[in-house]
């Protein structure tokens, strides 16, 4: 039951951000569907599904499953992107051989980045700091992605206000994460032991 929740959320998660590209017309469009699209392509939310991947089947698994979970949630955005891709037509006007190197550069990529990540998840069930650690990794690339990479400041809001909206609203919550998990580690008074 774990797996098919994995399975489930991954495809869908892929699937959603091949169609959200689709439907916003391509990078220089502005407005609420390229928003949408920003949010469903972001780095942070497909490191989460990794994340998630790693935290549902550690409950139910021991690490070395709940870290090749991250490795197959990615694998499995990845071909529900492309596929979706393949059946919508070529958006990118690269042809399938563009189609199948890009989908390669990210398969290849979500091996090595859903293994990591599906670690983090597994120890993010843990109680002690490194399982604060771990807790808080999506929520600071989350941070990272949205204030460094694609530098959400003042005049973002009047080139595309729904992308920078949607940007701050992703570095509100993701304050509002790290906040939570702060308070959760100092109340049950593990932030100093690292161990099981």
């Amino acid at each position: 039951m774990r797996w098919m929740a994995v399975l489930g959320v991954s495809a869908a998660l892929g699937l959603l951000a091949a169609a959200s590209d689709v439907r916003a017309g391509g990078l220089d469009q502005t407005g609420f569907d390229r928003a949408v699209s920003s949010l469903l392509n972001a780095g942070w939310l497909w490191a989460g599904l990794a994340v998630f991947a790693g935290w549902v089947l550690a409950g139910r698994y021991r690490w070395p499953v709940s870290t090749a979970g991250g490795f197959v949630a990615l694998e499995t955005a990845v071909a529900g992107y492309y596929a979706y891709g393949v059946l919508a037509g070529d958006r990118a006007g690269s042809g399938l051989a563009g189609i199948s190197a890009a989908a390669r550069l990210w398969a290849v990529s979500a091996v090595v980045l859903g293994v990591l990540l599906g670690a983090v998840g597994h120890h993010a069930r843990r109680s002690d700091l490194l399982g604060s650690v771990a807790r808080a990794v999506v929520p600071v690339g989350a941070l990272a992605e949205v204030l460094v990479v694609r530098r959400l400041d003042a005049d973002a809001f009047a080139v595309d206000p729904w992308l920078a909206w949607s940007g701050a609203t992703v570095v509100v919550l993701a304050v509002v994460c790290l906040a939570a998990i702060s308070i959760g580690a100092l109340r049950t008074g593990r932030t100093g032991h690292v161990g099981p």
